[in-house]
């Protein structure tokens, strides 16, 4: 008959927890949320200005988290007219490019930049591997305005979260706003309905 010591089964129980943690050493880290944080325009001022003057919004965004080591990441845009979801697009996803493409770091550099041209939005997103440029059809306004709502937003893996907005302000008789909208809370797809926006888009991110 065997016979179980008290101090065979600590070891065994030592070993045992030794082994998961050097098997699942990034079960925790891995779903830790991610920040993302950003800079609008130039801090060189003869380069903001001319920005301004041209319209041009341009932000650099970093993505931070110890989750984004080893991820790929998705970015989608949707279109939305009259509160109405018209285009939902897939812009990037970084698994078609392999390893080549996934995020080897804690963080993720991001530099946007977008203006109105004619009748287009175009919209340029530079990554550390992949430069994106893409253009969509507009209404004819010179309000048009990029925000980062990402900042006020927490980035979970595996879950798509609106990151960038192409937008028109809520106009209240002479008045046009558009912190009134971003700082309004609820879904951002809703924003359009509930302000009577023409038009917008919505440029969405997840890491996968």
């Amino acid at each position: 008959m065997k016979i179980f010591r008290p101090n065979t089964i600590i070891i065994s129980l030592k070993a045992l927890l030794i082994a998961v943690v050097f098997l699942y050493p990034n079960t925790s880290s891995a779903q830790q949320p991610v920040k993302m944080h950003s800079e609008y325009g130039s801090k060189n001022q003869d380069v903001a200005r001319l920005l301004e003057f041209q319209g041009i919004d341009q932000y650099r965004s970093s993505f931070n988290g110890e989750s984004l080591k080893g991820r790929h990441f998705l970015l989608t845009v949707k279109s939305i007219w009259g509160g109405e979801l018209t285009r939902n697009d897939t812009i990037m996803n970084t698994v078609q490019y392999g390893d080549f493409a996934k995020i080897s770091t804690d963080s993720l550099e991001v530099f946007v930049t977008g203006a109105r041209v004619g009748d287009e939005l175009k919209v340029n997103f530079r990554f550390p591997k992949v430069v994106i440029t893409r253009k969509y059809k507009a209404v004819s306004s010179d309000d048009y305005s990029l925000r980062a709502v990402g900042d006020q937003m927490v980035f979970k893996p595996g879950v798509t979260v609106p990151a960038y907005v192409f937008m028109l302000p809520y106009e209240n008789g002479d008045g046009k706003y558009y912190c009134t909208v971003q700082q309004s809370g609820g879904k951002v797809e809703d924003w359009g309905k509930k302000f009577k926006l023409k038009h917008y888009l919505v440029f969405e991110m997840k890491f996968i």
